[in-house]
């Protein structure tokens, strides 16, 4: 099996910016950083998760 990479930023970004242009009101990560993006409200999983 390969290695599991993470994408580039960039990627993040424009996937971020299409959820928002399609009318997506909730984004669920486990990334806590994501949660300054402005229009849409971001659900960290951990805090779901209590931990």
């Amino acid at each position: 099996m390969g290695k599991l990479t993470l994408p580039e930023s960039s990627l993040v970004y424009v996937d971020t910016v299409v959820i928002i242009y399609r009318g997506c009101t909730i984004f669920l990560t486990n990334d806590a950083g994501l949660r300054n993006i402005s229009g849409l409200s971001v659900v960290v999983l951990n805090d779901l998760l209590g931990e």
